[in-house]
């Protein structure tokens, strides 16, 4: 396998390509025309063309979402801020099956690594982009 010693310490042959446990929910579904990159790592950036293809089209933030928290959150934001974007939390939108990570991951990168905001704030400033 291609996903080294997190293959061996999480059950990952259930996360198959086209499986319900890998499917995207129809309320963040991508358009059509939206891309939609595959990762074998924690990191959406590790092991991709994320990052190349954001530079490519002038993005300069990132906001991240999703589960774990404690991994494939953390490590997405982690990479992003080492490849030069701005990584942006959105405090609801985020979720891990340990009670009290998804808070300590959110204060430590608050702190460290990104910033963390409602989901509030988020939709504001996308409205901004758009309006831009």
């Amino acid at each position: 396998s291609d996903m080294g010693l997190w293959h061996k310490k999480i059950p990952t042959e259930i996360l198959q390509a086209g499986s319900e446990l890998c499917a995207i929910d129809d309320r963040v579904a991508p358009m059509a025309d939206e891309l939609v990159i595959e990762k074998k790592r924690a990191s959406g950036f590790h092991g991709t063309y994320l990052a190349g293809f954001l530079r490519a089209h002038g993005v300069d933030t990132v906001i991240i979402t999703g589960v774990t928290m404690a991994g494939c959150v953390r490590h997405t934001t982690e990479d992003a801020i080492a490849e030069g974007f701005r990584p942006i939390v959105v405090r609801e939108a985020v979720g891990d099956r340990v009670p009290g990570v998804t808070e300590w991951n959110l204060f430590d990168i608050d702190a460290k690594f990104g910033d963390v905001e409602p989901l509030d704030t988020v939709l504001k400033y996308l409205e901004g982009c758009a309006a831009a």
